[in-house]
């Protein structure tokens, strides 16, 4: 972890709450200030809990973000910097995950109003061509299945 990861207390709570009345309370949630990587700090995170608990990790800001074939992720200074962190069982398809990730975040965003358009499969674009939005999805071996991390980054200012 960071030297200068402080967590940020309210938002871990908050998403508690929200992922409580939806009757998934047996998530990890860990929220930071500043972290390299989120997709880092999930990696790290998970050698210390077990890999059937899903886990989601946030920063208000990340230092080095990570995109695809070792690629830089320049975080803006207003996004959503996350990973998700789950297990899966049997075969595991990173392109549809990727693909159903992108479409997750596609559909929320249009919710809001902002149209927005696929650069496959793992980007999304404004309808100008500005990048909004970079998926990368990564998996582990665990002793009976996979664990998958999924790294969201969204420009939202």
């Amino acid at each position: 972890m960071s030297v200068d990861a402080e967590r940020i207390d309210t938002w871990e709570h908050l998403l508690e709450e929200d992922l409580s009345s939806l009757g998934q309370a047996n998530w990890t949630i860990r929220c930071f200030k500043n972290i390299d990587s989120t997709m880092a700090e999930a990696r790290n995170y998970l050698t210390q809990i077990c890999p059937d608990r899903p886990a989601l990790i946030l920063a208000a800001r990340q230092k080095r973000g990570r995109g695809r074939q070792g690629k830089c992720w320049v975080s803006p200074a207003e996004g959503f910097f996350g990973t998700f962190a789950f297990s899966c069982k049997g075969s595991f398809d990173p392109a549809g995950l990727t693909l159903a990730f992108s479409t997750a975040v596609r559909e929320a965003l249009l919710e809001f109003g902002c149209e927005t358009a696929y650069k496959w499969p793992n980007d999304i674009f404004s309808p100008d061509g500005r990048k909004l939005c970079g998926i990368l999805v990564e998996s582990l071996p665990v002793e009976d299945g996979r664990v998958v991390l999924c790294g969201i980054g969204l420009n939202i200012a």
